[in-house]
């Protein structure tokens, strides 16, 4: 990212996030940190584009984003991956840090043409970094730890940005390549991105054999959002164990062949540990009328309190239980 600016607050700081879906299949997030209504850090968490539409790529350009400070791409996995090449190709240069997981054999994977080949030159570009300033992402991680710290500071406390990786386990990719198998979600990347007293969890495609492996103590007390894994499968119900205290959990739709995610009993289970559930479809099938479904959260940080909007499909579904 190479930001040695020192930012002082005058009288505004907030976390905007905007968590994206599409009616049947998608998923990607955008998260920025403003100052006095101004974004000094942008982030972009995995993509995808539905009839040549890209709500990722709209936002970015609504706030006149040119390069952005950070990529992950969780896994390569279509539904997080439609249009990631033209993310990458408009909206990253040599500063932008890029995430992506370790140990993908990309050519086992099942997935379109442009997304193997974007994905094979991040690949190269972990030797020579001679075009993009990729990093691979295994086990428990500071994934800002190469990185010069962004400081912001209102009046004389200070805020910091951490970024720590959850997953993936590097122990479970071994024995999977071992065994000659690919499960492409066990390699999906995990994150705790906190700021100030701020914690939010993204956690990509994670299932619960992974979910296992992450030791307790790494996961905080209070999680302000939290992106409900897998598009909220029964696979992946493990993290319910961890949590306690969750200001807002939020989910993205996976309605393909037989899978019907997110399932009803896990919006029930997520309903009992958070204060709201926000979906970027509406599971009740009332509101589903455009392709596409986006919940906006802004926190704001000196005050301590939050409020949401939603696009398209997306809604509350806080009030759903069995």
């Amino acid at each position: 990212m190479n930001n040695n600016t020192l930012y002082l607050v005058k009288d505004n700081l907030e976390v905007e996030v905007y968590v994206i879906g599409y009616k049947a299949i998608g998923e990607s997030i955008i998260l920025f940190i403003k100052m006095d209504h101004v974004i000094i850090f942008s982030a972009v968490i995995d993509s995808y584009q539905y009839n040549g539409e890209n709500r990722t790529i709209d936002i970015l350009k609504e706030n006149n984003i040119d390069k952005i400070n950070y990529l992950c791409w969780t896994h390569p996995d279509d539904d997080h991956s439609k249009g990631m090449i033209d993310i990458i190709y408009n909206f990253v240069d040599e500063n932008t840090l890029i995430n992506i997981p370790a140990k993908i054999d990309i050519n086992k994977e099942k997935c379109s043409k442009s997304t193997r080949e974007i994905f094979k030159e991040l690949q190269q570009n972990i030797r020579t970094r001679d075009k993009y300033k990729v990093f691979e992402v295994s086990n428990i991680m500071n994934i800002l730890g190469y990185e010069d710290p962004l400081k912001i500071y209102y009046n004389l406390y200070e805020y910091n940005l951490e970024i720590k990786a959850l997953a993936p386990n590097s122990n479970i990719s071994w024995h999977e390549q071992n065994r000659n198998q690919f499960y492409k979600n066990l390699h999906s990347i995990a994150f705790i991105l906190s700021f100030g007293e701020k914690n939010f969890l993204f956690t990509g495609d994670i299932e619960d054999v992974v979910i296992k492996s992450i030791p307790s103590r790494h996961f905080p007390e209070k999680i302000d959002l939290l992106k409900i894994p897998h598009h909220g499968s029964k696979s992946s119900t493990k993290l319910l164990e961890y949590l306690r205290d969750v200001d807002i959990a939020c989910v993205t739709a996976y309605k393909v062949g037989k899978s019907n995610n997110p399932e009803i009993e896990v919006v029930d289970r997520y309903n009992k540990i958070s204060k709201h559930v926000f979906s970027t479809y509406d599971i009740e099938e009332k509101n589903n009328d455009e392709n596409y479904g986006i919940v906006k959260i802004n926190f704001d940080i000196l005050k301590n309190t939050y409020n949401q909007n939603f696009y398209g499909n997306g809604c509350e579904i806080s009030h759903i239980r069995l």
